[in-house]
């Protein structure tokens, strides 16, 4: 399949004028962790392996539930939003599923919706549940979002990219859920030629003249684990508050901007804003945070990032 396949529909976002599909790759947690935890209550080589069986079955068949739910849903929202007569089959597509690996390509303006349906229908679900081992299914998302001029092989390349990248902050000790990695996902837009790079492309392209790195993701889908700040709930909280502003997009580019500049340059913006009856800081929470290891972080940049992106 490739991404000309697809049609997206006029409610499909835009960014400065081009218009996005998004490649969603999932892909599940701990089954290592899993494994060394059922074999540990294994007393013989052909229980384990009678357990490993049983872990692929119920990764297949809770995957078949959680998927054949959340497509169904996606499409009465699709349904009781679309803006013209395209099929749903033609803005989403289920490319691939093997075990806990999805991989989906859509218009983009489906992709944070069907996140949030998969992730509802995901909350509870087990990666193995017998006598004493009862582990839950948590799973990492990357999103890659891009335009009919660039291949959907880039594009997957770096949703997966991306996908490592929920991984590695799950998996630090401090994020972990009695010891195992949570659900988080991270995103990018491939507007740049080393955009294929996730690492690199954030090193060189994301980071402002002052050492502010302006993406804050990714997010964590759980509270607890997460921290205010990095709840991908508070994520859109943010961009529910910037569209009610309805600020000129003159102005939030020019916010957006701003963070590279550097802290004097936003913070004379934010003062404009506030002689004009909009304290930011007041409805947004502080602009700019440091994480664990003290490295400071653009907290607005993501949500001016995908305003176009995510509409509720």
């Amino acid at each position: 399949v490739c991404s000309s396949d697809l049609v997206p529909t006029c409610a499909s976002p835009r960014k400065n004028g081009k218009k996005y599909l998004a490649v969603l790759h999932a892909d599940g947690n701990n089954l290592g962790i899993t494994i060394g935890r059922i074999l540990q209550q294994t007393s013989s080589y052909e229980e384990g392996i009678r357990a490993r069986r049983k872990i692929n079955k119920n990764i297949k068949e809770c995957y078949r539930k959680i998927m054949k739910a959340s497509i169904d849903e996606i499409k009465i929202y699709y349904n009781d939003n679309r803006t013209d007569s395209t099929d749903f089959a033609h803005v989403f597509q289920l490319i691939h599923q093997a075990g806990d690996d999805i991989n989906i390509l859509c218009s983009a303006s489906l992709a944070f919706p069907f996140l949030k349906i998969f992730y509802r229908n995901l909350d509870g679900s087990l990666l193995f549940h017998e006598d004493n081992v009862k582990i839950p299914l948590y799973v990492c998302t990357g999103i890659a979002f891009f335009t009919r001029e660039r291949s959907f092989a880039s594009a997957f390349h770096l949703a997966e990219q991306c996908c490592a990248s929920a991984k590695k902050e799950a998996k630090k000790e401090a994020n972990l859920r009695d010891g195992l990695a949570g659900n988080w996902i991270d995103f990018q837009i491939s507007d740049y030629p080393t955009s294929q790079d996730l690492e690199l492309l954030r090193r060189k392209a994301f980071v402002s003249q002052e050492g502010i790195s302006l993406p804050l993701r990714p997010y964590c889908l759980d509270r607890a684990a997460a921290g205010e700040v990095y709840f991908f709930n508070s994520l859109l909280q943010r961009i529910r508050t910037l569209h009610k502003l309805k600020m000129p997009d003159e102005v939030l580019n020019i916010l957006q901007e701003s963070y590279m500049l550097g802290r004097n340059e936003f913070e004379s913006w934010l003062d404009i804003l506030a002689r004009q009856g909009i304290d930011l800081k007041e409805l947004l929470g502080e602009p700019i945070c440091r994480d664990k290891d003290g490295n400071q972080h653009a907290v607005w940049y993501d949500a001016l990032t995908l305003m176009d992106f995510v509409r509720d």
